[in-house]
């Protein structure tokens, strides 16, 4: 039987709710450990959960270190844009004169483009990489990132045209800042933002060792932990190397806040979301997404890598004039806590529920399910497929678009007046929004946004898609 947390209940209403929300989850055996630091002008609940290393039953505590993942990749922009202030890096430069040795793509390629994810490069880290290397024990070089990088013939799409995250930009992005600073990555961060944030227990690892003090990182493959190798493959580069404590990176926000170490131009930059040709919104900045949830201005991103998640999101204009910052930091894999999201939603709604602005538009409350289940694709072959829940009442989608591995359950929140979309909500309390009109679906996670259209599935087209 699961014991219940330990609650106390004489701490200020906002720490015992989120408190009790993230003890119930940890507790539940979802998660091994975790680190919660929420903050709203000078409140702060911070508070260490479970176990840094579940063998030996090691509590974690407010000290204990994580692997960051692609919250690393803020760091690298701010790095990239400091460089470009200082007249030493262009941002609208191809990359073909950093890396010579890398296909013909490389001539379009540029700087920016790869910062905000509308390069066109593929993934390197998908489930074939990550099946290969990163649950072997031993560690590696960065050789097989750019390997794989390198054996890329062509792109997803000419640059510019579309939008689609990949940590392969920020691995060349890394390179590219260490060929102009002529230092590695982890040293030129470390000078120019670590330390001048006062971030004194986050460290970017060069090295496949796990640093002392950070929590062992775990899967969870039959419903029981296990601890997962750490090698120097799953730990990333530029794309994802930071560990790092709750409290240093909110040390990071109000160094943001303060404009102390990235200036007020540079933080204009990462925080313009890429707007596409044919004016989609993509929420994709320099290492952020900048999105809404609950009606108010989100800067945040997420981190996943093999045993580790963590999500750090950022609201700085509140509509009472103030700002808050919500870090979330656990060691288990985000394959096996797919309700890490939801449990964040939680805890932004605990911390911000007074300034939420519920939805005010009417909303008619019936759809013909069946009318919008079907087989989706996007221009970048990602597929989806729609489908009724057996209960009637909502949507289950699965397929193999970014961030729905597992499906997704939604249910109906009703017709826009305005657009005439049907919208759904997912069923889990995360901030994922689905639209249908006519033959498209949106999804919009907090300001990534994918566009979808119903087609016939690969299958049934003896050509296959694109003729091949």
């Amino acid at each position: 039987m699961k014991r219940r947390p330990i609650i106390d209940r004489s701490m200020n209403p906002v720490s015992y709710r989120a408190d009790r929300a993230v003890g119930e989850y940890v507790a539940s055996g979802r998660m091994p450990g975790a680190s919660l630091l929420m903050a709203r002008d000078g409140f702060v609940h911070e508070k260490a959960y479970g176990h840094s290393d579940a063998d030996k039953k090691t509590p974690a505590t407010t000290d204990t270190k994580y692997m960051a993942a692609s919250i690393t990749k803020q760091f690298a922009a701010a790095a990239a844009l400091k460089l470009a202030s200082r007249g030493l890096l262009g941002l609208d430069e191809k990359i073909s004169g950093y890396f010579p040795e890398l296909p013909g793509w490389k001539e379009s390629v540029t700087v920016r483009s790869m910062m905000n994810h509308s390069s066109g490069i593929p993934d390197y880290f998908d489930r074939d990489f990550i099946d290969k290397y990163c649950y072997a024990p031993a560690a590696d070089g960065d050789e097989s990132a750019m390997s794989a990088i390198s054996s890329f013939r062509e792109l997803k799409f000419a640059p510019g045209g579309e939008h689609l995250y990949s940590n392969s930009g920020y691995v060349l992005l890394g390179k590219i800042i260490e060929k102009i600073a002529r230092r590695p990555f982890a040293d030129f961060a470390r000078e120019e933002l670590l330390a001048p944030a006062g971030m004194s227990d986050s460290v970017f690892l060069n090295s496949g060792e796990l640093p002392k003090g950070a929590a062992v990182g775990y899967c969870v493959p039959n419903g029981a932990f296990e601890a997962s190798p750490f090698n120097r493959i799953s730990v990333g580069w530029a794309d994802g190397n930071l560990c790092t404590t709750a409290r240093d990176l909110y040390k990071w926000h109000m160094a943001l806040l303060k404009k102390t170490v990235v200036s007020e131009s540079e933080q204009q930059q990462a925080f313009s979301p890429l707007i596409l040709p044919d004016g989609r919104q993509t929420g994709a900045g320099f290492g952020f997404f900048i999105g809404e949830r609950g009606g108010l201005r989100e800067i945040w991103h997420t981190g996943s890598t093999p045993s580790y998640t963590s999500r750090f999101s950022r609201f700085t204009d509140l509509p009472d004039g103030g700002n808050a910052a919500i870090i979330l930091l656990c060691n288990a894999d985000a394959e096996d806590v797919d309700d890490f999201n939801a449990l964040f939603g939680r805890l932004a709604h605990i911390l911000l529920e007074d300034v939420y602005s519920p939805a005010a538009k009417a909303r008619t409350a019936t759809c013909a399910l069946e009318k919008i289940s079907g087989h989706y694709a996007s221009a970048l072959d990602e597929e989806l497929i729609c489908g009724v829940c057996p209960e009637g009442e909502g949507i289950r989608l699965v397929g193999k678009l970014r961030g729905f591995k597992r499906g997704v359950h939604a249910d109906y929140a009703g017709s826009d007046p305005d657009s005439g979309e049907e919208v759904f909500y997912a069923a889990d309390g995360a901030d994922v929004v689905i639209s249908f009109k006519g033959d498209s679906m949106t999804i919009n996670d907090i300001g990534r946004i994918a566009y979808l259209s119903r087609g016939k599935r690969e299958e049934d087209n003896p050509a296959g898609r694109g003729g091949r």
